[in-house]
């Protein structure tokens, strides 16, 4: 018998098969259909409700560096039964490396007679423009510090060039907030075209925008290494990293050749002026409106990285700093001649036993003396 002639057969035994097949097939569908509509609807869900618990509580995946900080600052302003007095310093890499309470703070409590809680928020490849932003983020999150210090690098305060830490190398889009946004855009708009663009791509999709600081939550291990954020969870419980090591003579060369490399187009033809000096007025002017007494600070400098300057340009800075101070009622500390070559890793940062000895004699000579100021004041 034929093909033709067994599906007739078939047709004439099943007369209602042809129609019943097109109806499940419409069902079939329609289930598939409403899958994948739940789908969808949970997955938009979780991206929603995921970018929510990010943006409210959880800004060690943002800025895992500044969240850990944070807490540390929050859990010291709730501390039981004696409030301690709050001391930041903002700054730069020299403070990253150079400000480390955590070894004589203590101590600065005894005279002062109430303790002392000071941590350090310097950040690497940071400047004026960065020290800006995280203090806008610290108003934002109710901190409010009895002293803030604010790290002066006097080559980033020039206006022939540009220094970029607001560029996307050392502030991509996955690491800003919201609120940084009109503030990165105010100072780097020129040479952060689509900021606003890349960030809402990564909000909307926090699971792709952010999945390397989550994965850096859940298991680093998965992650390669230049990619996983093991120092930044190492911080101390006064904001400070790892201490660098000391270098040997030939090492110490190298690298103070490398900082001269660097910073020789900032200090070629200095001139005053740029978003590095707008920043560090406006970071002031902001301290002085809150009411927050505020400190401006020379970081130590080795001898062959003080030789860099002109003596014009030390004029214009300290000129600069000095009427600053003086308007916002800001004294100015001058640490750049403390330590010897010795003392620096590459002339620029300090190492770990100096960094103590500087750290100590900040506290003695400036911090006590302010804190008790305050204290008088207020009585």
């Amino acid at each position: 018998m034929s093909v033709a002639a067994v599906s007739a057969k078939h047709e004439e035994a099943n007369p209602k098969a042809p129609a019943v097949r097109p109806q499940r097939r419409r069902v079939r569908t329609r289930r598939s259909f409403v899958a994948l509509l739940c789908g969808v609807g949970v997955f938009a869900a979780f991206q929603v409700g995921l970018t929510a618990v990010i943006e409210i509580d959880m800004a060690d995946v943002r800025d895992p560096l500044y969240g850990r900080r944070l807490r540390f600052v929050q859990k010291s302003l709730h501390a039981e039964p004696a409030k301690p007095w709050t001391v930041l310093m903002l700054g730069t890499s020299r403070t990253l490396y150079g400000f480390l309470p955590g070894a004589t703070e203590k101590t600065w409590g005894e005279p002062a007679g109430r303790p002392v809680a000071a941590f350090n928020f310097g950040v690497s490849g940071g400047g004026p423009l960065t020290e800006l932003l995280i203090w806008r983020r610290l108003q934002q999150d109710g901190v409010r510090p009895d002293l803030v210090l604010v790290d002066v690098m006097p080559p980033l305060l020039c206006s022939q060039t540009t220094f970029p830490d607001f560029g996307a190398d050392h502030w991509p889009a996955a690491r800003l907030r919201w609120r940084d946004l009109a503030l990165v855009k105010r100072y780097a708009g020129a040479y952060r075209p689509g900021l606003r663009r890349d960030w809402l791509t990564g909000f909307t999709l926090p699971c792709y925008g952010q999945r390397c600081m989550l994965t850096n939550i859940v298991y680093p291990k998965l992650l390669p290494f230049a990619y996983r954020l093991d120092e930044e969870w190492n911080v101390d419980e006064c904001g400070g990293l790892t201490p660098l090591k000391a270098p040997t003579p030939e090492e110490r060369r190298r690298f103070t050749q490398m900082a001269r490399e660097a910073y020789e187009p900032f200090l070629t033809g200095f001139r005053l002026g740029g978003p590095g000096c707008d920043a560090l007025c406006e970071l002031m002017a902001s301290c002085r409106k809150e009411g927050v007494p505020a400190a401006l600070v020379f970081m130590p400098e080795a001898p062959s990285f003080r030789s860099w300057y002109s003596p014009e340009t030390l004029r214009d800075v300290r000129q600069f700093v000095t009427q600053l101070g003086r308007e916002n009622a800001a004294p100015v500390i001058d640490a750049r001649e403390w330590m010897t070559e010795d003392d620096f890793r590459d002339s620029n940062h300090l190492l770990k036993g100096a960094a103590n000895e500087f750290t100590d004699r900040l506290g003695r000579e400036y911090i006590l003396p302010l804190l008790r100021q305050q204290q008088e004041t207020r009585r």
